[in-house]
């Protein structure tokens, strides 16, 4: 990839060019040259001694060279000199010992000189020879290297070249999309891309082979691939281009997404029972508060209708007298029916549905179901409600969880203090988010509670789960809002929630 350089786990033989330092005695191919080569001027000169006719003695010099481009080839530079000395001692004693041969200088200096040639271009045929060795087991090397790295990466690789014709394909992506890499490589990469995907990447591949205009390469991107079979599945590709490869050579990392997809559906479901399990036990917190609450209505209901019937039955009440008493034992019904439908909807499980709630009314109607019955007594409560607050898109019964939870939380820290005030304030959207502020005049948090406040099993009650506040930050941020908590400058503890601003629609 551009920009990228591997650096191959290689270290290659260093390769020595000096004349006078290529001759090493432990090199055991060197040794066998030379002796070679010896042999070879010995049996040279024990043939012009005994059995070529000395009429054709001379004939023989020309086969010294031979013994040396041996040496020389195997054993180098000083190999090849020590032949033509051993060449020249050889040819010379020779010359005295047959009778008509010619002792000529000049084919002694023609020797020594071709004896020199020959051993500068044996040493480096030598090297030569020796650099394409190491090359070849280099180059093998790196490419099982390279094998090695493309069959044990856990991420598919895959290779195409300008056309989106396969070229490689790695064990991974064969068992990603259940072709084998003999069946795919030739193929177009259009066959592992739903027929949605198929024309597409034909004119990317075209647009960018004449523009240059990169999308997708360089970036990692997540699309849907298709198996042999024809299953479609996620998958995360990264595509890449190598250095200097001139659009002509792309190499593309893919990873399914499968299993990850589904860890994280079971997650959200898993996360979801949960929320529902929290809003459950709240169930019995909230009985005795809401028969308190549902009592007042009732027993309204019951007086109101009985004075009616009493009227009736003595007419002693004009007809708008009862007219009056029945509608208000209707307004204590339909209050009765708010407050069970409030606890119902709470309690309802659902899914993660989202729409536009005006953020007071969602924020009065939380505030007021916490604070329902004797969690509320005592306690002055003031609403800083703005009207140009606005809405936000949420989950209305989870945004309410959390400041059912939050305002029940401050009720339950205030039960010895002697002053008992909490505050709730939204503010207008600034910067597309609004504030929702709780705060209370209770004894805050201490560095250590405020230190891990979020955290799930934290709690400072004796029958609390400390599940809370963690579902708290876990609604809020899937929202894409923020919950942070610290010391109001007054005293107490104060919570701010930040969430995205909306609009009705």
């Amino acid at each position: 990839m551009a920009g990228r350089t591997i650096i191959m786990p290689y270290r290659t033989e260093t390769s020595d060019t000096s004349l006078f330092n290529s001759y090493h005695f432990s090199d055991k191919n060197a040794l066998r040259g030379v002796a070679l080569a010896c042999l070879i001027v010995i049996v040279l000169a024990l043939a012009k001694l005994t059995i070529v006719p000395a009429e054709y003695a001379e004939s023989v010099d020309y086969l010294w060279p031979i013994g040396i481009l041996i040496a020389a080839s195997t054993g180098g530079f000083i190999a090849g000199l020590s032949v033509t000395a051993l060449a020249v001692c050889a040819d010379s004693m020779t010359d005295q010992l047959i009778p008509r041969a010619a002792d000529d200088p000049l084919n002694i200096i023609g020797l020594v000189f071709s004896g020199i040639f020959l051993s500068v271009g044996g040493h480096v045929f030598k090297k030569v020879l020796k650099a394409s060795a190491n090359m070849v087991k280099s180059l093998t090397y790196h490419q099982r290297f390279i094998d090695s790295v493309f069959d044990t990466s856990p991420d598919g690789i895959v290779v195409s070249d300008g056309t989106g014709t396969i070229k490689i394909f790695n064990r991974a992506a064969e068992e990603q999309f259940g072709w084998s890499a003999q069946d795919i490589i030739g193929r177009n990469l259009n066959v592992l891309m739903p027929g949605t995907y198929r024309a597409a990447h034909d004119d990317y591949l075209a647009r960018y082979g004449e523009t240059g205009e990169r999308k997708v390469i360089g970036t990692p991107s997540t699309f849907s691939g298709v198996r042999k079979d024809g299953t479609i599945f996620p998958i995360e590709i990264f595509i890449g281009e190598p250095e200097g490869a001139n659009r002509d050579l792309y190499v593309g990392f893919t990873k399914d997404l499968t299993q990850e997809r589904s860890t994280q559906n079971r997650m959200s479901g898993l996360e979801a029972q949960l929320i529902h399990a929290t809003r459950t036990s709240s169930l019995g917190q909230f009985g005795s508060a809401l028969a308190h609450e549902i009592n007042q209505p009732l027993a309204s209901i019951y007086n109101y209708l009985a004075a009616a019937k009493k009227g009736i039955e003595t007419g002693a009440f004009s007809r708008e007298l009862q007219f009056e008493i029945i509608s208000k034992a209707e307004a204590e019904a339909l209050r009765a029916g708010e407050i069970i439908r409030n606890l119902r909807s709470f309690l309802a499980r659902g899914s993660f549905d989202k729409t536009y709630n005006d953020l007071n009314q969602l924020v009065d109607e939380a505030v007021s179901l916490a604070l329902v019955g004797s969690n509320g007594a005592g306690i002055h409560l003031t609403k800083i409600l703005p009207e140009d607050a606005g809405a936000i898109n949420c989950d209305r019964i989870q945004i309410q969880q959390v400041v059912i939870n939050i305002v029940r939380n401050a009720a339950e820290a205030l039960r010895d203090c002697e002053r008992r005030e909490i505050e709730v304030a939204t503010s207008a959207p600034s910067n597309g988010y609004v504030e929702l502020t709780i705060t209370d005049s209770g004894k805050g948090f201490s560095l250590d509670q405020q230190a891990h406040l979020f955290k799930p099993f934290m709690t400072s009650k004796s029958d609390g789960l400390g599940l809370g506040l963690a579902i708290c930050r876990t609604i809020v941020e899937n929202h894409g809002g923020t919950i942070t908590a610290q010391n109001s400058p007054g005293g107490g503890a104060q919570f701010k929630i930040r969430l995205p601003s909306g609009k009705v629609a």
